[in-house]
């Protein structure tokens, strides 16, 4: 078993998750993951649209989701990532359980247990039921929470974009180069747009 585990994460909890019968199992691997987490710190947890609402679709709202996750653990926040249950969260759903089981027996006991000690909500947490669900346990069990920075998440996104951009630009520019050292342009030719 060469594989990398999750931050936090132990085999046990990688093999618990694999056989997770519902969300019930799931949550107490979250919780055991936020217990190891909460000995280094206050716990962090973003929350916003992933199935529901954002930005329309479920890849981009966990590229989103992700992004903010990153910027957070970056600046050495002790963030509380969801994004290694998502594989074993999908499963249970195509095995029949409902979003509502997720929220309930996943989110709820994790809201309950204290062991998250602030919610940042991402832009257009509005538009999703599970983000309105969390907003409102937030309130229920007085967890402190704040939208997160908008313009903090665009330019962390924009500078994605460029970068991949910028790289892709720079791979076309070597193939150029690899094209004229091997002599398939002609003297004069036209490179470039």
């Amino acid at each position: 078993m060469d594989q990398q585990l999750p931050s936090y994460w132990t085999y046990f909890d990688l093999e618990q998750a694999r056989g997770a019968r519902d969300f019930r199992d799931l949550g107490q691997i979250a919780l055991r993951v936020l217990r190891r987490m909460s000995e280094n710190g206050p716990v962090i947890q973003v929350c916003g649209p992933i199935t529901t609402g954002g930005l329309g679709s479920l890849s981009q709202n966990l590229a989103r989701f992700q992004t903010a996750v990153e910027i957070l653990k970056a600046d050495d926040y002790n963030v509380f990532d969801q994004m290694p249950f998502q594989s074993f969260m999908i499963k249970l759903v195509d095995a029949g359980l409902s979003g509502r089981d997720l929220l309930e027996d996943f989110y709820g006991p994790i809201f309950a247990s204290g062991l998250v000690q602030f919610l940042f909500f991402l832009p257009l947490w509005e538009t999703s039921a599970g983000a309105k669900w969390e907003r409102q346990r937030a309130f229920l069990y007085r967890l402190p929470f704040a939208d997160y920075p908008n313009d903090l998440l665009t330019m962390a996104e924009s500078a994605k974009a460029l970068f991949q951009t910028s790289f892709s630009e720079r791979g076309s520019d070597v193939q150029i180069q690899n094209s004229i050292t091997a002599g398939r342009f002609s003297a004069g030719a036209r490179v470039g747009s």
